[in-house]
């Protein structure tokens, strides 16, 4: 039978110790040990794996919510940069539009306040600053109407 032993000697009572055990009695906390240890080395496996997983779906959510905020900013031929102003039914955005390539201002019908007063408020305005022909008004160019619900306008 398999067996480990050990003896030492005790000088003071100038007498020898020995013992004697089964091996499987004797290593039987370190199996314990063993299995201890593996177990925390695959949590930590594990865990390195939900990390790398999470990561990559954090990139992934991160790329398409830039997507998003970049596709959010673009109306039609004009990307939306900053708010300039904000009015009594409508907001004003510093603009650009992409293929007459200058800068622009757009405003956009509040969507909590449109209704059809307030379109056809929206709508006398523009034609009515159409009308204007001085240096120091605005000129429009066009609008994105198709682009928005008909609660979102645009001049």
């Amino acid at each position: 039978m398999p067996s480990v032993g050990a003896w030492t000697w005790l000088k003071d009572f100038d007498i020898g110790l020995v013992t004697e055990a089964d091996v499987a009695e004797a290593l039987g906390p370190l199996r314990v040990l063993r299995l201890g240890f593996g177990f925390i080395f695959a949590l930590l496996v594990l865990a390195a794996i939900a990390v790398f997983l999470l990561m990559r779906l954090a990139r992934r959510l991160n790329e398409s919510a830039r997507k998003a905020a970049l596709k959010a900013k673009q109306l039609g031929q004009y990307a939306l940069e900053e708010e300039t102003g904000t009015g009594g039914f409508g907001t004003v955005f510093r603009g650009h539009h992409a293929l007459m390539r200058r800068p622009a201002a757009v405003k956009l019908l509040d969507p909590l306040q449109a209704n059809e007063l307030s379109v056809a408020r929206f709508e006398r305005e523009v034609q009515l600053t159409c009308g204007l022909a001085h240096p120091n008004t605005i000129a429009l160019f066009g609008g994105a109407n198709a682009a928005r619900p008909r609660s979102r306008r645009q001049s």
